[in-house]
């Protein structure tokens, strides 16, 4: 017989493989026995062979002949076909296969002749009615007028033909293009659904699962579950699945087999409430029913009421009720035993609180006799149980459980199996004897415990709250690691039997804590309500690691004040955490604490700015301090921090205030401000009995910083370069002193700064807008360094003002000066004293610095009017190095009785109005060199020298070297009776004036290099000499040696010149004795152009 196209060889070998191992395998069949039996029984190894044996054979042994059918799929396509079409046939897979070889069918041939017109695919492969569909189509396009309207035409021409689809596919389907899809299998285990009528049903479903779908309703038209169906669910795992549109009340029991009502064996009633008023099942008629699901719908709040229940021991689940309440009452005989239980599965009940409020609880209510709970907790879920009078509640599940009231009768909560979290206000109940806590996070709330209560947190973190507790506490407590004091509390706690216990809580409580078995503990100070000052107090005597959190209560609709009184007494570190929106106005104390740290976080999400830290902190054996802010800090009066060494201050926002307590201590000091409003202030830092450096660095701040005095006896450094508002700072005293200052707010002020070394002054970079005021700068003290450097660096555009430097104590010191980059100079001229000053102007402003002290003076100045006066230190020498710049600049240099040389070098600018005056000091004991004719482009200058010859010398002589510009040197000399004064004057390129006043005492003389034409001697008036005798007496008197008329080269006409030893002489006395003067032009012959001398005429016309 040959093979059609539809049987597959392959699949079919492989099937009665299969059969035969599961019906005999003990028999050991494999492939190739299989294939000598077939030969054996006379069938070829081929597909002829093996269409031969299935039609002899396998057909009836219901071995599939092709991949696209598979019998035990469409068995289980016919089974649920039965089940849906009959419920109350009871249907299943051994009657269906008993029906089958009682109508002597195959699984292939029923296909064949019923399946596919019944709409039962074949297997999983192949869509029945897909495929038939698919033929329509094809028929209707291909014979539009033939008439095909419906998928029974094709039916009835395909079992015309004695064809099922899966034969036609493969011997047509497949040339005509026709495509079959898969379909999802059914399970044979999944329950088979049946709806009730509005008429009575009577349902005996025997085995397996089944769904009964029903409808409670006050309308006939639509109500389903009547109280005269009668409903047996057989074996299997059964439910009752029941819309509850309106109540059910039960159903009716009675003798008449033909109207009484009930149901039994159906393990399972699922309550289903769409709608918003809540229902009532009265579970009246029901045996064996263990389990009650109540879902409140998509709505959330579709309450369900269950009554007339039978037994304890059953388990109720609520699914889904968002709020309201939802009672289990059972019938008035049911509880009348020891040992009534209840398990209350929750999922999803009651409603998480919003952002600011608090948690909507579904109120659970039960018939009193219950004698213990247990709750199955599915998601969140947030329950009211004070209507659960049992005496026992257990927890289960991985759900999280929030308990806001429980029955006076409570007395153990057991969450051993349960993961998830718990939260229990248990205050309701009149004596708690145990608590064992979740495997999650939990937290419990007692008002009373009895005297051997058994309290044992479990995994997790978990928080043992006591409630207007008084009295002192020896708990034996496992598992908790938090004890928290609230209501007005006030206890003394001993740890001595409190396993894990590392925290105490406070909510307006008072707890004395001894003997913790922790080293480190926490300290939780929490707020109740807003616009009101919640008082917690904690003191500890065994915590060395401290931590205090300081946090307001959920949901804080404004500020809270919270009054923490926290003394520990042995800490050696301590944290305080300051939470949002929360002001705190206690005091905290660690006598003994090396390290503490305060973090202030401010307001978050609420308008008002109240939010920060108003309180004392006593720290006094503290070296280390970190503070961390976003919000106001104020230290209180009396707080201690009189031995920090390192102070580290982050001020996010709002200001920092140390009050007055004294850091005498400090040796760093860090501060950052990133916020507009961030501000420091600080009292003094550190003392004069500091031995080591002290620094400061100061970073955004825009709200200002303010400094106290800063103290050391070694360097001090503040760096305030990133700086953005104001600085004060107080008077600064340290070895080298160095103050960095840039980018500043409208006015800042500089104290004060005195230095035993250095001193560094940077401002520079955008000073600040209005102005920058630099008190005074003092090199002094003991053990002055005496190579000190004084540096002074301003720039940017506002107001200066500098009060007085003074380095000269240091004998070698050196200031510089340095303003080059502000575009409008110093407002506010003071001194600068020192060994060597280096002063750079203003490059576009006019300077004007005039009491600079020192010996060596390098200026140079800008485009503006510069004005300098220099005055001699004490040394010996002067020294001036000038570059002034353009515009008319003026100089002055004034000598001082010790100095004996000044020399001025540099260049003026060559601006018709440069002048420089130099003027040696009167009655000094010594003569003084002056020496400009290293400076260059000066207008004018104005040099006098000492002119001085008294007391114990003789014989005093000024040398005075005058430069290129118009010189006027004055000589007024002060000489007593027959002591010299002499003045060696070297005139330089332009018309210089020499005004020489005649010394009334003793006698002068003036040494004349360069007089030439246009320059001048004034105020001298040359006496006439008559003749060579006259002049030889007069040369003799001056030169202290014998010269003879023969020696005289000539006398002018006039009378008054003579013309010695290639010189020529003027005398204001023809005997040169005492008040007698004279001028010496050094070599100026006969003939010679000179210079003019008012009323001499050097002409000679006889030699």
């Amino acid at each position: 017989m040959s093979a059609p196209a539809w049987f597959n060889y392959a699949t079919y070998v492989a099937n009665k493989l299969a059969q035969l191992q599961s019906a005999d395998p003990e028999a050991g069949w494999t492939s190739e026995s299989l294939q000598a039996a077939f030969t054996a029984a006379g069938y070829s190894n081929d597909a002829d062979g093996m269409y031969q044996h299935f039609v002899d054979w396998g057909n009836a042994e219901n071995v599939s002949p092709s991949p696209y059918f598979v019998v035990s799929e469409y068995m289980a396509n016919k089974l649920a076909q039965l089940q849906s079409a009959e419920p109350a046939a009871g249907w299943d897979m051994t009657k269906l296969e008993q029906a089958f070889k009682d109508a002597g069918l195959s699984a292939w041939d029923h296909y064949t002749l019923y399946g596919q017109d019944e709409g039962i695919s074949p297997s999983s492969l192949f869509d029945n009615n897909a495929y038939l569909s698919a033929k329509l189509a094809q028929l209707q396009s291909a014979q539009p007028d033939a008439g095909w309207e419906s998928v029974d035409q094709v039916v009835d021409a395909f079992q015309a033909a004695g064809l099922n689809p899966i034969e036609h596919y493969m011997l047509y389907g497949v040339s005509e293009a026709l495509t079959y899809t898969p379909v999802a299998p059914v399970d044979p285990e999944t329950p088979v659904t049946n709806e009730l009528t509005v008429d009575r049903d009577v349902l005996n479903l025997g085995a397996g699962d089944h769904v009964i779908g029903g409808v409670a309703s006050a309308l006939s038209a639509e109500k389903t579950l009547n109280e005269n169906d009668l409903i047996d669910g057989g074996d299997g795992n059964d439910t009752l699945r029941v819309t509850m549109n309106g109540n059910f009340n039960g159903f009716t029991v009675t003798d008449n087999p033909d109207t009484t009502g009930g149901m039994t064996n159906v393990e399972n009633v699922e309550l289903i409430n769409n709608g918003s008023i809540g229902r009532t099942f009265s579970a009246k008629g029901i045996e064996g029913a263990t389990t009650y699901t109540l879902k409140a719908g998509d709505s959330g709040i579709g309450a369900i009421n269950l009554k007339d229940l039978s037994a304890a021991g059953i388990t109720v689940n609520v699914d889904g009720l968002k709020s309201g309440t939802t009672s289990v009452q059972f019938a008035s005989d049911a509880l009348s035993g020891t040992e009534d239980s209840l398990t209350l599965g929750l999922t999803n009940v009651g409603t998480a609180p919003a952002a600011d409020g608090d948690p909507t609880s579904v109120n659970v209510k039960t018939t009193s006799g219950l004698e213990s709970v247990t709750i199955n907790a599915s998601g969140p879920n947030y329950v009211n149980l004070v209507d659960v009078d049992a005496t026992s509640l257990a927890m289960t599940g991985s759900g999280a459980l929030t308990i806001a009231e429980v029955n006076a009768a409570l007395e153990t909560f057991d969450g051993s199996a349960a993961t998830g979290n718990v939260t229990a206000d248990l205050t309701g109940a009149d004596e708690i004897k145990s608590i064992v806590g979740t495997q999650g996070d939990d937290t419990f709330t007692v008002k009373s415990l009895s005297a051997v209560a058994t309290l044992e947190g479990g995994a997790g973190n978990d928080t043992l709250w006591l409630n207007g507790f008084n009295g002192t506490l020896q708990p034996t407590v496992s598992g908790f690691e938090t004890i928290g004091a609230e209501n007005g509390s006030n206890l003394t706690l001993s740890g001595k039997n409190a396993q894990d216990f590392t925290a105490v809580s406070l909510r307006a409580g008072t707890v004395t804590l001894a003997k913790l078995n922790a080293s480190a503990f926490t300290v939780n100070s929490l707020g109740t309500t807003d616009f009101a000052t919640t008082a917690n107090n904690a003191t500890l005597t065994d915590a060395v690691q401290l931590t205090v959190n300081v946090e307001a209560a959920a949901g804080a609709d404004a500020t809270q004040t919270i009054m923490s009184t926290v003394e520990a007494t042995n800490a050696t570190d301590a944290v305080i955490n300051v939470g949002a929106n929360v002001l705190e106005n206690g005091a905290f104390t660690f006598a003994k604490a090396q390290s503490v740290q305060l973090n202030v976080t401010g307001n978050e999400g609420i308008s008002d700015e109240l939010a920060g830290f108003n309180a004392k902190l006593v720290a006094s054996a503290a070296t280390d301090l970190t503070v961390t802010a976003g919000a106001d800090v104020t230290l209180l009066d009396d707080s201690k921090l009189n031995k920090v060494e390192s102070l580290s201050l982050t001020q996010n926002d709002g200001a920092f205030n140390v009050g007055n307590a004294t850091l005498d201590a400090l040796s760093s000091l860090t501060i950052t401000g990133s916020g507009k409003e961030s501000a420091a202030t600080f009292a003094a830092l550190g003392s004069d009995k500091n031995t080591y450096r002290l620094n400061v660095t100061a970073d955004g701040l825009a709200a200002g910083l303010t400094l106290g005095a800063v103290v050391t006896q070694d360097d001090v450094t503040l760096d305030f370069d990133n700086v953005t508002g104001n600085v004060t700072v107080g008077a600064i005293t340290g070895d080298d002193v160095s103050v960095l200052v840039s980018r500043l707010g409208e006015q800042s002020t500089i104290g004060n700064i005195r230095a035993t070394g250095n001193v560094t002054v940077e401002a520079t970079d955008n000073l600040a807008k209005t102005g920058l005021n630099i008190g005074t700068i003092t090199v002094g003290g003991e053990n002055v360094n005496a190579n000190a450097a004084v540096s002074v660096i301003l720039d940017g555009s506002a107001a200066l003002t500098v009060g007085n430097i003074d380095a000269s104590v240091a004998e070698k010191s050196t200031v510089t000066f340095d303003i080059s980059d502000h575009t409008k100079g110093i407002t506010t001229t003071s001194t600068i004293s020192g060994n060597t000053v280096n002063v750079y102007g203003s490059e576009l402003a006019a300077n004007e610095f005039t009491g600079i002290t020192a010996n060596t003076l390098d200026f140079t100045g800008g485009l503006g009017q510069d004005s300098v006066t220099l005055a001699a230190s004490g040394s010996k020498t002067i020294k001036a190095t000038l570059d002034t710049g353009a515009d008319d600049d003026t100089v002055t240099i004034n000598g001082a009785a010790t100095t004996e040389t000044i020399t001025v070098s540099g260049d003026m600018g060559g601006d018709a109005g440069d002048n420089i005056t130099i003027t040696a000091a009167a009655n000094k004991t010594t003569g003084v060199n002056i020496d400009i004719s290293k400076l260059a482009d000066y207008a004018e200058s104005e040099i006098t020298g000492s002119g001085d010859a008294k007391a114990a010398n003789a014989s005093i002589k000024d040398t005075i070297i005058a430069g290129d510009g118009n010189d006027t040197i004055n000589i007024a000399a002060d000489v007593v009776a027959d002591h010299l004064y002499t003045a060696d004057v070297t005139l330089g390129g332009g018309d210089d004036t020499i005004s020489y006043t005649v010394a009334t005492g003793g006698k002068s003389v003036v040494n004349v290099t360069g007089f030439v034409e246009g320059d001048e001697i004034e105020d001298f008036t040359a006496a006439t000499l008559t003749n060579a005798a006259g002049a030889a007496t007069a040369l003799t008197a001056l030169l202290g040696s014998t010269i003879t008329a023969a020696d005289v080269t000539a006398v002018s006409d006039d009378g008054k010149v003579a013309f010695y030893n290639n010189n020529a002489y003027l005398f204001s006395n023809a005997t040169f004795g005492n008040a007698s003067g004279a001028v010496c032009l050094m070599g100026v012959t006969v003939g010679d152009t000179t210079g003019n001398i008012t009323g001499v005429d050097f002409t000679v016309t006889s030699v």
